[in-house]
């Protein structure tokens, strides 16, 4: 078979907050089913695997690691189940065996799960750490459990903007109240020189030996106000973080639309630029566009506050929930950033088109327009030479706790 296009589409069954426990009861039921100890259900973007429910392995449940190096990711590329008896034997293919040997594990039996859009987004998978024979029926039975599955999470991605779950909300705010988030940081580069000219500070949340990601816990406080303390709290730490290193860059923090149309949230956020300890022209806050589709006149009079202060707007994720350029021009903005899944169709004719609109509005504004999920040098040379003048992804660096974010990368000047 050939490649199935990427799983752009997984990022709509993330939402941690809606993970219900009838996923978890499910596999319980398939490790009981093929008698293994641990069952997991992943879900694969583009660059990363999620455990989104997990049977035999508690420690494991919310976790997220490189989804560019692990098993599942064959069959999310190829849409087929796998079987793996012994992933020990000389003839396995190490870089889809090394991953389970690299965390102690020996066989592997996993069976794609299909997504609403009916590409691969994720599997299920049994897992051993002693070597173990896998029959024609267990993948059948393994099929029966995907099929449930998939309904499972349709239903919770039906639903997930009306779950609340207080113990969920009380976890982030117990982990914010013990110093368990903070800012992991991405270099952005400009496209002409290659050098490091801002970074954005990611929130990550340390859990013993892992660190998730917002997908794991944001959507759990999305709609109250721990969402405001947290984007407070990174604001304060990584603008320490900035201040006290030695590279004179730019900070960019992401903040929820609400610090804008409440008033006392937006005195809140002003309170927190006026203590930080970075300057306030290094400060770029970033408001996504499902966001700014939601901007009331008191919001834009607090955007208009905080720029009087120094700080800069930047409309982030450009292109994720597509409106029309022209609304833009009553936003009082900084700067563009365009969503990494346009980065993804650069040197397409639907790529090329938005980021081309979105380059001629910034062009007329005088504007930057900076290009996320840029991971090849053939994608930065694409993006520049459309006009885009900043990047930020994986070829310039991972996010990091350090803050210097170094990169070596060339010049990609026209």
């Amino acid at each position: 078979m050939s490649d199935r296009p990427p799983a752009r589409h997984a990022r709509h069954y993330v939402e941690f907050s809606a993970t219900s426990t009838a996923l978890h009861h499910t596999l319980d039921l398939v490790a009981e089913a093929l008698g293994r100890p641990v069952a997991l259900l992943h879900i694969l973007d583009d660059t990363e695997q999620y455990v989104l429910a997990e049977s035999g392995a508690p420690h494991l449940a919310g976790t997220v690691t490189d989804g560019q190096r692990c098993t599942c990711r064959e069959i999310v590329r190829t849409g087929q189940p796998l079987s793996i008896d012994d992933a020990a034997d000389p003839d396995a293919a190490p870089e889809i065996a090394g991953p389970l040997l690299d965390a102690g594990l020996r066989s592997y039996l996993g069976f794609p799960i299909f997504g609403r859009e009916t590409h691969p987004v994720g599997t299920v998978c049994v897992v051993d750490d002693v070597p173990r024979s896998h029959r024609p029926e267990d993948v059948r039975t393994l099929a029966k459990f995907a099929a449930i599955l998939e309904e499972q999470l349709e239903l919770q991605r039906e639903r997930h903007h009306h779950h609340h779950d207080p113990a969920r909300v009380r976890a982030v705010v117990d982990a914010l109240g013990a110093g368990h988030i903070h800012p992991w940081f991405q270099p952005i580069v400009d496209l002409d020189t290659g050098a490091i000219t801002a970074v954005e500070a990611l929130a990550r949340w340390r859990r013993g030996p892992d660190t998730a990601t917002p997908d794991s816990f944001l959507p759990a406080i999305a709609d109250t106000d721990i969402v405001l303390d947290l984007d407070r709290h990174i604001i304060a730490t990584a603008g320490t973080a900035v201040a006290d290193s030695t590279e004179p860059v730019a900070l960019h923090c992401n903040i929820s639309v609400r610090h804008l149309v409440e008033s006392s949230a937006v005195h809140d956020l002003i309170a927190s630029v006026e203590n930080s300890a970075l300057p306030a022209d290094r400060l770029v806050l970033e408001v996504t566009e499902t966001d700014a589709a939601g901007y009331t006149p008191n919001a834009v009079a607090s955007l208009d506050a905080l720029r009087r202060l120094g700080v800069r707007i930047y409309l982030d994720d450009l292109g994720t929930g597509w409106s029309a350029l022209s609304r833009l021009l009553d936003w009082p903005v900084d700067g563009i950033k365009i969503d990494r899944s346009i980065a993804s169709a650069l040197a397409t004719p639907r790529g090329d088109s938005v980021i081309e609109s979105v380059v001629s509005h910034a062009a007329g504004q005088n504007i930057p327009v900076v290009i996320e999920g840029v991971d090849t040098e053939a994608k930065a040379v694409h993006a520049r030479n459309l006009g885009c003048t900043h990047a930020q992804g994986y070829l310039y660096g991972r996010p990091s706790a350090d803050v210097r974010g170094r990169t070596d990368k060339p010049t990609t000047a026209r």
